[in-house]
């Protein structure tokens, strides 16, 4: 908008007040005709009103509300160290401008808000707080405040992170994006209100405008000018505020009880979610926005049930330029046909949109993770809680996510049928026989068991048997006529669930595992030993789907109650050692984790009784540990002692070669090994896609650590493409928000710095990484100590030294309690840190951090990658303070290295 006087804005305020009364396809024209050729008032009047299509209510305050801003930077170019470029924006506290860095220290571009003159004293304490609200939040989908101050006449000013992009809505659209597409970008949002909310923050004002999707695809949540601080402790996060507070507001995109003004909370930024929910879905807003008052808008919110979004697709709607977009066009903009669109969003989606736009707040969603546990639900094609969660529903759930292999497995269910209803009657015939009825249970079981491994994809080969079998018809004949066997029936629900745990479907198999651990604890109180074998498989399933706290508490029951049984089975304790030895090397303990797995090792050299393939697992969990430890030569001997067994047992276990490979490809990798390396991920990556197919977790896992063997070679462009078609598949496979999608972030970043130079790109993925991990791995996790050292050593080659000494310091305080001292990513730390003060001619600061790492690095094969660059960049040192001894010293160590290796 163009600067001018008090007779201008008047001008401009009353034309625009005209224009907006009439309907949105008159609105142009009645411009073009009052402007009378006055091209510049026609060009600012047009700006307005197309920045207000979103809605006509309220739209009178707004501009109210701008009105003091219309001169707000006349006769400034610059603020604090930055020029003002041009106007980007307006709002109801102020102007944002573009703006960039203008005092030679380096070039960045900014949003820059100004808050407009003649505001009074709630208005500057509002944009005060906005600036401590973007302070206090660092998540990779917010824009980022970045600086500060005041005008000469007292105006405070932010600048921000400036998103070039399109409002999601738009960027969905241009892209015709999918509904998958489209509801993985809402999940990025919801991760962004999720990560305020954390921070006790409500939006308040969340709507397409307010998140802008860059070119990459990433969006970012803007505009926290109306947001909320919470009073920590609160009932539910909530406080009272005004009336007039409460009602600062979009209407179209706001909340009943924000326009009723009542008490804000959570759910109002869980509804505002709904509604843009809503208008990804399809295409439309849930109220007829276009034409109605602001009374009769409120009444809607207030009152009325909206249109589920599956019967709104097929209507027509007005668009931009008084044109009218048809229900072709929606269908269009999302890649399909309305007819199959409406098919798409009838049922689930349907449901999880109304049940977060409920009008009474405690109905909706408790939570912004909540709606997101449905949309990933959906995109999984398991159960979401928004559906009544009845049998029929959850078997077409189970179908639909099994049918490729359901002809193949019928012949399964038929012999198990058989099979349940023989040992039924049997048992019927002899059920007050106790001994009759053990001795039967446990042919059942044994014979019973063997047909459900047959359908375990990590224990056979899908060309031997299909995975994909009708195992809820199996489960329903255990429930219906195992009643008088529970023995039996405990025992093929806990195997039951175990291989639906193998094929992905965690949910189900935490439900079959509860199942069975409770008909264990009934029949078995005295003897709690023999539960113990449900427990670990349920503990199993638990920790897979994340849920790490509880599956190491029944991890520690289970284990607990088989060394208090001298006459426990050998195999259950092996095996629970095992698992549980697995889940802790997960959660970073790694010496914890190695006393259990070589406790297995000693039972197999004392002769127990403990199984082959039990025995080759604890082997690889053991090379995994000492991976962990950094100790990769070490591990790789464990992991040649492993393959060397595999090659003695036999048999087609397929799965758990890939994994043995996987590890060994990563390790040789490490040691510098590339060539020896890639030919191990190379068949990992082969017995993965054979194994489990192309959309599982693993088998990402496996083309990420290709990648990264890749790249050491030089063949960047084929490394980058599996990074990237990696993420993809672990985003679809675990959902956004699992540490193992926010690992590959990280090494994502990693490409981006290493081998492209693309240093905030990096950052940003290891921002992301961040994000993901402070959410499910605990405080002090060795991945947070990779990402934060990885981020120290970009802002150190960018001379930004005082956030590399924070980040630096960051790591090594998580270390100090995840990680043993001579851990490589303490030395990297270590090294890194006599880098910086080098650089900044700190010689002293810089010798003492050489010399602590030195103290702790190690010199055998496990650590060369990190032991050599420390000690060349000491020698260097050495040779500018003129310490010709120590330097002599220094040489003479890597001299050692070379013939060493």
């Amino acid at each position: 908008m163009a600067s001018g006087g008090d007779q201008h804005w008047s001008t401009l305020k009353a034309i625009f007040a005209e224009a907006m009364m009439r309907p949105p396809d008159a609105r142009e024209a009645f411009l073009q005709e009052r402007c009378g050729g006055d091209e510049a008032l026609l060009a600012e009047l047009l700006e307005l009103v197309r920045a207000g299509s979103e809605t006509d209510a309220g739209l009178r305050d707004i501009v109210a509300d701008a009105a003091g801003d219309v001169t707000a930077a006349d006769g400034m170019r610059r603020l604090g160290p930055y020029r003002l470029v041009r106007r980007i924006g307006e709002g109801g506290m102020g102007t944002v401008w573009l703006a960039e860095r203008a005092d030679d220290q380096y070039r960045k571009q900014v949003a820059l808000k100004i808050l407009r003159a003649g505001g009074d004293a709630s208005l500057v304490s509002r944009f005060r707080t906005e600036r401590q609200l973007l302070a206090d939040l660092d998540h990779p989908n917010i824009a980022r405040l970045l600086d500060g101050g005041e005008t000469e006449d007292g105006r405070p000013w932010l600048a921000m992170e400036y998103v070039e992009g399109l409002p999601i809505t738009d960027y969905c659209d241009r892209h015709a994006l999918g509904i998958e597409a489209r509801l993985a970008l809402f999940l990025e949002c919801c991760r962004a209100v999720q990560h305020a909310h954390r921070r006790l923050i409500i939006h308040r004002d969340i709507k397409p405008s307010n998140i802008l999707v860059d070119e990459r695809g990433t969006p970012y949540l803007l505009d926290f000018g109306i947001a909320k601080l919470l009073q920590a402790g609160g009932l539910q996060h909530t406080i009272a505020v005004t009336q007039d507070a409460a009602r600062i507001m979009t209407p179209g995109h706001a909340s009943p009880e924000q326009v009723r003004g009542e008490t804000v909370t959570t759910a109002t930024d869980i509804y505002s979610l709904g509604i843009l929910l809503y208008q990804l879905l399809s295409g439309h807003f849930p109220y007829p926005l276009e034409r109605s008052t602001a009374a009769e808008l409120e009444r809607a919110i207030c009152e009325q049930e909206p249109a589920k979004p599956s019967s709104r697709v097929t209507a027509a709607q007005p668009a931009a330029h008084g044109e009218t977009e048809d229900a072709a066009d929606v269908g269009r903009a999302r890649g399909t046909t309305v007819g199959r669109l409406r098919r798409e969003l009838a049922g689930d989606l349907d449901n999880i949109v109304m049940m977060a736009l409920r009008k009474e707040p405690d109905r909706r969603y408790e939570s912004v993770s909540a709606l997101m546990a449905d949309v990933r639900a959906y995109l999984t094609s398991r159960p979401v809680s928004a559906r009544a969660d009845t049998a029929g529903y959850r078997l077409a759930k189970f179908l639909r996510r099994n049918a490729a292999g359901m002809a193949a497995a019928a012949g399964v269910v038929l012999v198990i049928a058989g099979l349940v209803g023989y040992y039924t009657w049997q048992l019927a015939a002899e059920r007050d026989r106790a001994r009759t009825e053990a001795r039967v249970a446990n042919q059942a079981t044994d014979f019973v068991v063997t047909l459900f491994n047959a359908a375990n994809p990590k224990m056979t080969n899908p060309g031997e048997i299909s995975p994909r079998s009708l195992l809820e018809e199996g489960r329903r004949r255990i429930d219906e006529e195992l009643a008088e066997a529970p023995r039996v029936r405990g025992r093929l629900l806990g195997v039951l669930g175990e291989a639906y745990h193998s094929m992905g479907d965690h949910e189900t198999a935490i439900a079959l595992g509860r199942a069975a651990v409770t008909i264990y604890d009934e029949v078995y109180a005295e003897r709690p030993a023999e539960a113990a074998r449900a427990k670990a498989a349920l503990a199993q399933s638990l920790a897979q789907a994340g849920q790490r706290e509880e599956a190491a508490a029944l991890f520690e029951e289970a284990l607990a109650a088989l060394r208090a049984d001298a006459d426990a089975d050998d195999g259950a304790l092996s095996s629970t050692l095992n698992r549980y030895g697995r889940l802790l090397r997960e959660l970073g303990e790694y010496d914890r984790a190695e006393a259990l797995l070589r406790e297995v090792l000693a039972m197999v050299e004392t002769g127990r009784d403990v199984s082959a393939r039990t025995s080759v697992a604890a082997l690889v969990n053991i090379g995994t540990v000492l991976a962990g430890k950094s100790r990769y030569a070490e591990a790789l001997e464990y992991l040649q002692r492993a393959e060397a067994r595999y090659a003695q047992i036999g048999g087609s276990a397929d799965y758990s070669r890939a994994a043995l490979y996987l590890s060994m490809g990563n390790y040789e990798s490490r040691l510098g090994n590339a060539e020896a390396a890639l030919a191990h991920l190379d068949r990992a990556v082969m017995l993965m896609k054979r194994t489990l197919g192309s959309e599982h977790e693993d088998y990402a896992a496996a083309r990420l650590a290709r990648s990264n063997v890749l790249g050491l070679l030089d063949r960047d462009d084929e490394a980058e493409a599996e990074i990237r078609a990696a993420l993809a598949v672990q985003r679809r496979a675990l959902g956004p928000d699992d540490a193992r999608v926010g690992l590959n972030h990280h090494y994502l970043g990693s490409f981006l710095w290493r081998k492209r130079g693309e240093y905030e790109a990096a950052v940003e993925e290891y921002r992301q990484a961040l994000s993901i991990y402070e959410a499910g791995l605990k405080a002090d996790h060795p991945y947070k100590v990779f990402t934060l050292n990885a981020i120290g050593s970009i802002r150190l080659a960018q001379k930004r030294y005082d956030e590399a000494v924070q980040r630096f310091g960051e790591a090594l305080a998580l270390a100090e309690t995840g990680l043993p001292p001579d851990h490589q990513q303490v030395v990297y730390a270590y090294r890194e840190l006599g880098r910086l003060y080098r650089e900044r001619g700190d010689h002293e600061q810089a010798r003492a951090w050489f010399e602590k790492g030195l103290d702790q690095a190690r010199r055998d094969g496990s650590y060369l990658y990190t032991f050599e660059p420390l000690l060349q960049d000491y020698a260097e040192l050495a040779d500018e303070l003129g310490d010709e001894k120590l330097a002599n010293r220094l040489r003479e160590q890597l001299a050692e290295l070379d013939e060493g290796s």
